[in-house]
Order: structure tokens, then C-alpha cells, then sequence
């Protein structure tokens, strides 16, 4: 019921906010996945070893108008299983088109981290159930500011940049100055290549379990309060290529994410899905790999002297601190999340009409550093309407 009423106030302020002369265009789309892990008390993207259709099921609707003299507003309302269906405004933007190849968005926006990012939650558009969830995995996809989007021809390839600024705020996760630019070439309707680059000053509530009792224990306190992320320089770099040809696909991307002078691992990670079209069957295997590292510089900001010259508590091990840090850093999951996972799935998509899809997909999970191995299946429909 109180999704209904929000939703209900929501429209109605969407529809106050507009020119009464204006007219509403509203699109929706919704994805109902269901899953189920197929190893007792292991959990894979959130299912467990009981059939479930609350992790990545969603349903939204968008709203869009155009202003006259070259403005229009949209805005998108969405609704996740994983936050029990409540109803969030998930897009709210203005765009100025400045000319037939400039346009300036202002608003609530999408960041585009991902080749994807701008249809993330639009199941249709893409062949897997969701996106590869070792490259797909940061924890905020949207922003607050401005975005500028240039469109054109260079040579044989239509290019698209894009540059943007603003800032992200929760409860868990400030970026301040977020700001990037990426660049997309599409050749002859079967080629897609892209890069981005984005940077931001990053702060979040991190718990670095062990190590801060360590570290209090040597008297390093301005150690331990230096290594907890905040407005520390973060730094965004992905790259990525699709290829449809010929009834043969094949996709890639590879990203880095690392937060300066923090203990968040140096995130690399990337994947590849090869696939073959049989008319509206498609069929397709994707590898994801995350060879992520210890932030070093960080890690070797903490002194070899230790405080007073003397330890508080000797080391057991009689090896230096750094190296007794090393050992907590690696083996602490609530620091640095170092992860050499791997991943393979196989997945059959088929396309019942031009804007419904059928998706069954098995995927198969390792990280060697945490001794998991967890498999699941996972099945759904993808709708546009």
C-alpha cells in the first residue's frame, strides 16, 4: 500500500512540475529473475539454497516531456526486490539541446562507469540475466550535476563524448568532486568501442577490524585515522569493445578502481562473453576474472619505527610491523576485500517478441583467498513497455 501512495505523489508532483501545455510520454520496463544457489549455505549475488525472487527483480516506469524551445525533463521511478519493492526516484534530470550534436543534462544522473551503465537496470538490452557482477559492482550507479554529451563523425567512426561533474552523498558513501569524461566509436552498425576515465574525492565509513587493534597496540594512531578513506582521490578507469557480426558477438571490459592512501584493495577486473545468434535464440559463455591488490602506498605509509621506538606489545612473530600488517590485510575481509575470483556462466537468451525476453543462465563462482566455490541458477524475463 505505501508504495502505491508514494508512487501515486510521485506522479502527481511529476505532473504539477510540468507545463500544463506539456505532453507526458511515460515508458516502463521490469525484470523478474528468479535464482536459486545450488551449494547448501553458500549465497551467490544474493540467492541462497532456496528459490528466491527478491534479489534482482525490479520494475520501473519513466516519465519524459518536452519543454518547448529545446528543454525536456525525465524522470525515472524504480522499484528493487532487494529494497522490498519500495518505490525511488532513480533518474530526475533537465536536458538543453544546445544543437542537433550538443546537448547539457542537469539533474540526477546515471554515472557512466560501465559500457552498460546508462541501461544497468534495463534487462532487455543486454543478453546476460544482469551484467557480470565482478566488473558490475560498485556500490552507487547515480550522481547529482552536469553532464555535456558531444556527438558526431571522425572518419569512418560516429563518436559519442561525454563529460560530467557533480557529487554523491549516502549514509555510507560520500564522493566529492566527482567528475570524468569518456569516449564511444561505433563503426558500421557491428563495432562499439569505449573508454572512461573518472576521479573524485572519496570518503566512507570503513571499519579496518584487527588492524586498528594492531596498530593502537603500537601506538600508531595517526597511522590507523590516516588509512580510513576520506576525501582521499579516487580514480575510475575502464575500457571495453563489443563486436556483432555476422551473427557471431563477443564483449569485453576491463576497469581499475583505486582510492589513494586508504586500505581498499586496488580493484582490477574484467570479463569477456563470447555468443552465437541462432535467429531468436541467442547463446553465449562469459568469463570474469578480479585480480585485485593491496593498496601498497598506503600500506607502506605505516613506519618500520614504531612509537617511542619501543612496541607496546612485542610481536610474536618477531617480524616487522609491516610485515605483521601484510599478513592482517590479506587475511581481513572488513579491510581491503582482496579478491582473486573467477567466474564462468552459460546462458541462453530468446527473445519471445520484439520487447520481451526469455534468460536462463548457470554460473559458477571461485575465490580461492576466501574458500568459496558456489554455484546457482538463475532464470528470468525482461520486458519494455
Amino acid at each position: 500500500m505505501k508504495n502505491k501512495i508514494l508512487l501515486s505523489t510521485l506522479a502527481s508532483a511529476l505532473l504539477c512540475s510540468f507545463n500544463a501545455a506539456a505532453e507526458l510520454e511515460f515508458r516502463g520496463f521490469a525484470s523478474v529473475v528468479g535464482g536459486i544457489a545450488l551449494d547448501s549455505d553458500q549465497t551467490l549475488r544474493g540467492y541462497k539454497d532456496e528459490l528466491s525472487f527478491k534479489p534482482e527483480s525490479l520494475f520501473a516506469i519513466q516519465a519524459s516531456s518536452d519543454l518547448g524551445e529545446g528543454l525536456s525533463a525525465t524522470t525515472q521511478l524504480l522499484a528493487r526486490g532487494n529494497n522490498d519493492f519500495d518505490v525511488e526516484m532513480e533518474w530526475a534530470y533537465i536536458t538543453y539541446q544546445i544543437s542537433n550534436t550538443l546537448k547539457l543534462n542537469a539533474g540526477k544522473l546515471r554515472v557512466p562507469f560501465y559500457r552498460y551503465s546508462d541501461f544497468l537496470d534495463v534487462g532487455f538490452s543486454y543478453n546476460w540475466v544482469k551484467p557480470p557482477q565482478l566488473v558490475y559492482n560498485l556500490p552507487f550507479s547515480t550522481y547529482e550535476g552536469l553532464s555535456l554529451v558531444k556527438t558526431g563523425q571522425v572518419s569512418v567512426f560516429d563518436y559519442m563524448v561525454q563529460g560530467f561533474t557533480g557529487s554523491y552523498s549516502s549514509e555510507d558513501i560520500n564522493v566529492d568532486s566527482l567528475s570524468g569524461i569518456n569516449l564511444t566509436l561505433e563503426y558500421d552498425e557491428w563495432l562499439s568501442l569505449r573508454s572512461g576515465y573518472i576521479v573524485g574525492d572519496v570518503t566512507f565509513d570503513a571499519s579496518l577490524g584487527s588492524l586498528s587493534t594492531l596498530l593502537q597496540a603500537y601506538g600508531l594512531t595517526q597511522a590507523e585515522n590516516d588509512l580510513k578513506p576520506e576525501k582521499d582521490d579516487g580514480t575510475f578507469f575502464g575500457i571495453g569493445g563489443k563486436i556483432d557480426y555476422n551473427d557471431w558477438l563477443a564483449e569485453l571490459e576491463y576497469t581499475e578502481l583505486e582510492v589513494a592512501d586508504s586500505l581498499l584493495a586496488v580493484q582490477k577486473r574484467s570479463y569477456l562473453s563470447v555468443g552465437r545468434r541462432f535467429e531468436r535464440f541467442i547463446v553465449l559463455a562469459t568469463f570474469e576474472k578480479a585480480d585485485d591488490e593491496a593498496n601498497d602506498a598506503a600500506l607502506f605509509s605505516i613506519p618500520l619505527t614504531l612509537a617511542n621506538g619501543t612496541p607496546v606489545v612485542e610481536p610474536t612473530s618477531g617480524l616487522p610491523v609491516n610485515t605483521i600488517v601484510d599478513q592482517t590485510v590479506l587475511n581481513n575481509a572488513e579491510i581491503a576485500q582482496l579478491s582473486d575470483a573467477k567466474s564462468w556462466s552459460l546462458g541462453v537468451r530468446y527473445d519471445l517478441s520484439y520487447s520481451a525476453a526469455l534468460k536462463v543462465e548457470y554460473t559458477n563462482f571461485e575465490q580461492e583467498n576466501r574458500n568459496l566455490d558456489v554455484s546457482a541458477l538463475r532464470f528470468g524475463i525482461d520486458l519494455m513497455f
